[in-house]
Parts: C-alpha cells; structure tokens; sequence
C-alpha cells in the first residue's frame, strides 16, 4: 500500500535540513587546502626600535629571530669651546723652555729649545738675537675635549722636532692641581718624557714645571 504523497515529501524536507547524506553521515564541504609553504621571512620591530629579520620555521618549530645591522646613530656635536674652557686648558701654559697653548677654538701650538744653536747643527735649531732665544721647535695640533671626561685629545698636525712631539699621533691632556701652591698643572705626554707637566702662571712660581 503506497504511503500518501504528504508524508513523503515531509521526509525530504527532514533530510535536507539535516545535512544527512543518504547513508545516514553528516556531509562537509571542504574548500581547497594550501600546503604548507616553505619558511617565509618576514620583518618586524625589535626593541628599542631596531629592525629584526622573522623566519617562521616549519614542522612544529617557533619563529627564529636573526638581527639585522643597526643603523648608526649620528654622533653628538660637542661644543669645543665650553668643554675646553670647563677643562680650564684654554690659556697658555710652560715648562723650563717650553710652552704651548690652547685655544677655545680647538687649535693649538706648541715651542721648545731643542738646545742646538744655528748654524753649529742642522735644524732645528736655536737661533740667538740679540739677548732673545727663537725657539728651534714648534708643533701645531688640535683639541678637542672627551665626553663626559676630565681630559682632553689632541691631535698632532705638524712638527719640526719629531724627537719631541712627532709630526702625526695623539696626546691625551689631563689637567691635574698644583702640586707646591696655586696654580694649575696639565700633564701633556711627548716622546721624551711621558710624564710631562706644564703649569698654568701661578704653578709656574711654585718651581714645579722649572725656571
């Protein structure tokens, strides 16, 4: 006996909405899947802003980080004048048959007695006139104080008695106090004496940088 048109239909209404495949198993439409590609770099922030180069790794492992160069960062402009001036090395300052001097600018010289007299050696030499000495070397250098420091650099431009202070190289200037009184002493190594100490006008009267 045939069962009525009305309960057929209802029965594929059911099925529909169920999602059922006629074997009675939920059916799942899938869409197309992607196999997984091989590690793929990407770049993202670091700390501090620094850029980081990001490899994810497959099989199961996490992202392996690998830095990238950093980028330099411009130095500071220092303020030659007021770091020299703070340093109290913008004056001039002697030493038995030497003295040099320092400029707020940065730029300096430097004389000596070599203590050979023109024409009875090559030069350098002394030259006399009158009752006045012209002193047979000089260096020109410059200054520049060290950051966050109590000394200061300078550099060698120029010379004419290498066995003193050579034509290229650098000399650390450290002030340093009066050792006898007043005054102020700076220590200014050279080739022959790497202890060298010049004193300021008032140290210059207490004998300790010579006649």
């Amino acid at each position: 006996m045939k069962a009525p048109p009305a309960i057929v239909l209802a029965a594929l209404v059911v099925a529909a909405c169920s999602g059922s495949s006629p074997g009675g198993s939920a059916a799942t439409t899938r869409g197309p899947t992607t196999a997984p590609s091989a590690a793929t770099p990407t770049t993202a922030q670091g700390a501090a802003g620094s850029e980081v180069s990001t490899t994810t790794a497959t099989g199961g492992s996490g992202p392996t980080r690998t830095a990238l160069p950093a980028t330099s960062v411009p130095a500071t402009t220092i303020d030659v004048a007021a770091g020299l001036t703070n340093l109290g090395l913008v004056r001039t300052w002697y030493h038995h048959g030497f003295d040099l001097t320092i400029r707020a600018d940065g730029t300096g010289t430097a004389n000596w007695r070599v203590y050979r007299t023109c024409p009875d050696g090559p030069p350098p030499c002394d030259q006399f006139v009158g009752n006045q000495i012209l002193d047979g070397g000089h260096a020109t250098f410059s200054v520049r104080p060290v950051p966050q420091s109590s000394v200061a650099v300078a550099v060698m431009a120029s010379s004419t008695d290498p066995t003193m202070l050579g034509a290229r190289g650098t000399v650390q200037v450290t002030p340093v106090l009066g050792r006898q009184g007043p005054g102020r002493e700076i220590l200014f190594p050279t080739l022959r004496d790497p202890t060298f100490v010049l004193c300021d006008d008032a140290a210059l009267l207490t004998g300790d940088c010579g006649a």
